[in-house]
């Protein structure tokens, strides 16, 4: 499916559900070959928090064909590290609120089978 935007190619989109408008889960494969590993960790590779969360950001660009900047962060707690060596695969569930016509507001989690890795919730606003 598609690949990431701004982070090229961190991480793919395997599979999107939608149980409503306002609740998704997308199925993402990290890249073990990217080359931010390198820097972050050569020998033990953990996908940067940074990235993580504009991973969130950029899959509900794709999904909503937006153009969204993070306005706010009023939670972001990282539980497990993510490593793509050990496992690529990860769902991140989604539910988001529409405030409004110009933002989003998302709670995500990132997780695989009984693991949590992150806790996410924020505001996105349309950039025109």
């Amino acid at each position: 499916m598609e690949n990431s935007l701004l982070l090229e190619d961190f991480y793919f989109i395997r599979e999107i559900n939608c149980s409503s408008t306002a609740k998704i889960s997308v199925k993402i494969e990290l890249n073990a070959d990217h080359p931010v590993y390198r820097g972050h960790f050569p020998d033990s590779p953990i996908a940067p928090g940074v990235c993580v969360v504009q991973m969130i950001k950029e899959v509900v660009m794709q999904h909503y064909r937006r153009n969204l900047q993070m306005t706010e962060a009023g939670n972001i707690k990282f539980m497990a590290l993510m490593n793509p060596n050990h496992n690529p695969f990860y769902y991140i569930d989604y539910e988001l609120s529409f405030p409004d016509s110009d933002s989003i507001e998302a709670t995500a989690i990132v997780r695989w089978e009984s693991i949590t890795y992150l806790k996410f919730k924020g505001k996105f606003q349309d950039t025109q």
